[in-house]
């Protein structure tokens, strides 16, 4: 069945009293990045929580749920944010932030009288209209939906955009709390790691299945900037004199992906540096036209696309740059051979960037002082070392477990696959190299 959209206005309490049956599509209407990965889980049988049950691709994902359809049926779970990498559900791990969300407990009220209460409260402006609404058996959620202007698709998970998510996901719980604090908001319900039931599953505590609902006409979504001005927060703090928050280590899955979002995030603070001063002044205007020729060939912008944002850049600066010696910019940019490679601090030297006005801006990559995170030192070698040393344990337990139940040992490309599913990264080559280590401790 394809998603069925209402407008809110149409949206009447007459029309929730019947849920609608659901496919796997709504997954899908959150997970538009189609590079990320959809993290399901389902109960431990012992009763220990939640257990990974498998990832999906989300281009892959309706194919997905289709082949496992009966596992996804009961007490079914997936993340509704992606991640750039399986089995995986850490926040550094985090690839597109889908959606801000709300989880509603109801205490004593039905979903039909909680849906009516977020009709009313966004009727009078109080609230920003929901993308998604969805009954989870017995509470329910609220989705809005993100979206990056420039892309299309939902917002990437760098460390500022994540700083962002948090200030309005914060924002969105205190509004319900303070509107309306019986439709029961759940204040541990605020990380961007977290599961939801599957569409058209049945939850096993109350009996009811999972069903969701969207406005009728175009579902709505929003950047981060415009939902944060509808909930009336600001994004861009500014730290007391002489305090900087530490930028922790980013590492991304393989190196063109790697560049790609470097160059993202370079583009993006060069957009925060031109706001922020009202456009380059004299000094650095050639400079930052060349800059942002360099970037836009680095994300596989085409020469007559870069030389028209150039050309803006060049008249929003003060004063104008002539148009010729843009389009000379962009001609340097590239007519090399390949894309010119430019430091962090060398780019922050030609803008004439400084520490204070990075950490003002909340600049990551275009600083000064950016340290080259890639480089590998003391410290990278001790976590790998506790990663090798965690994963040699899951190895042994996973031996012990089929010693235990009788049942021959996996070979070595299925030890590899079992521990990926236990969120370690594992080839053939490592778990071979793991089994000599550990050695007669596995006799």
């Amino acid at each position: 069945m394809s998603i069925q959209e209402e407008s809110w206005q149409d949206w009447k309490l007459s029309d929730l009293t019947s849920p609608k049956p659901e496919d796997f599509a709504y997954m899908r209407l959150l997970h538009r990045g189609a590079e990320g990965f959809v993290q399901f889980m389902h109960p431990d049988p012992e009763g220990m929580g939640l257990r990974p049950m498998a990832s999906a691709r989300a281009s892959e994902l309706l194919e997905f749920c289709d082949e496992f359809e009966d596992d996804l049926r009961r007490d079914a779970y997936y993340s509704i944010n992606s991640f750039w990498r399986p089995a995986t559900r850490l926040a550094e791990h985090l690839r597109y932030l889908n959606t801000a969300y709300a989880d509603l407990d109801h205490r004593g009220l039905s979903f039909v009288e909680a849906m009516g209460r977020i009709v009313r409260l966004v009727e009078r402006g109080a609230l920003p209209q929901p993308s998604i609404s969805a009954f989870s058996g017995r509470g329910s959620w609220l989705y809005w939906l993100l979206e990056d202007p420039r892309t299309g698709l939902p917002p990437r998970a760098f460390r500022e955009k994540l700083a962002a998510w948090r200030v309005v996901q914060n924002a969105i719980h205190d509004r319900l709390t303070r509107l309306d604090p019986d439709l029961g908001a759940d204040a541990n319900a605020l990380d961007a790691c977290r599961v939801t039931r599957v569409p058209g599953s049945l939850n096993g505590k109350s009996g009811q299945r999972v069903w969701y609902l969207t406005p009728r006409g175009r579902t709505k979504a929003y950047t981060l900037d415009s939902l944060a001005d509808a909930l009336g927060v600001s994004l861009h703090r500014t730290p007391e004199p002489g305090t900087s928050e530490p930028r922790p280590e980013r590492r991304v899955p393989n190196n063109r992906r790697g560049l790609t979002a470097l160059h993202e995030r370079r583009l993006e603070e060069l957009e925060r540096l031109e706001a922020a001063r009202g456009g380059f002044p004299e000094g650095c205007r050639n400079q930052a036209c060349y800059a942002c020729a360099v970037i836009l060939r680095g994300l596989g912008v085409t020469v007559e696309k870069a030389a028209e944002r150039v050309t803006e850049l060049a008249r929003n600066c003060s004063p104008p740059l002539p148009r010729g010696e843009a389009l000379a910019a962009v001609e340097s940019a590239y007519r090399r051979r390949g894309v010119p490679k430019v430091r962090n601090v060398t780019l922050a030297a030609w803008l004439g960037v400084t520490a204070e006005e990075a950490d003002r801006l909340g600049l990551e990559s275009v600083r000064p002082d950016f340290e080259d995170r890639g480089r590998v030192d003391a410290r990278t070698r001790a976590d790998d070392w506790n990663r090798a040393k965690v994963r040699r344990v899951d190895l042994r337990y996973i031996l012990a477990e089929h010693d235990r139940a009788g049942m021959p040992r996996p070979g070595v490309r299925e030890l590899a696959r079992l521990l990926t599913e236990r969120g370690h990264t594992a080839s053939k080559s490592t778990v071979t190299r793991d089994l000599a280590i550990l050695g007669p401790s596995l006799v």
